[in-house]
């Protein structure tokens, strides 16, 4: 159920903008690279003959972004591993305690955390008020 509009977004992502638009086209169309073209312009290393001037900068900020999510990850990962090979090699004083801490916040479902961030948005920042005096 959640595959279909992902796999929609995909088979949008080779159609032309006036394929798209058009409510008659389906699944028989010719694709097309064109939008990828025009998103990754200022990174192709040659020139687009449908585009004139590349306006955007997404390419860039692809990869600036893919760098800081591979470093990040890395990171953590390298971290991550080396305090679990600690807790489980060794014996020190408050293992237990930092083992069983990190297992009751792991435990604790991500949309209760959401219920005091609520309240003090809606107290404290005048959520649904006219104006920031109440």
């Amino acid at each position: 159920m959640s595959v279909g509009p992902i796999a929609l977004m995909l088979i949008n992502s080779f159609k032309l903008d006036v394929d798209i638009i058009s409510g008659t086209s389906g699944l028989l169309f010719l694709p097309t690279i064109q939008n990828y073209e025009t998103a990754l312009c200022d990174i192709l290393p040659y020139e687009l003959e449908h585009l004139d001037f590349c306006s955007l900068k997404f390419g860039g900020a692809f990869i600036n972004s893919l760098t800081i999510a591979l470093i990040s990850t890395l990171l953590t990962l390298l971290i991550g591993c080396m305090a679990a090979y600690a807790l489980v090699q060794f014996q020190f004083m408050g293992r237990d305690t930092v083992s069983g801490t990190t297992l009751m916040v792991r435990m604790v479902p991500p949309p209760i955390l959401l219920v005091p961030v609520f309240g003090l948005w809606n107290n404290e920042l005048c959520i649904g008020k006219t104006t920031l005096a109440g």
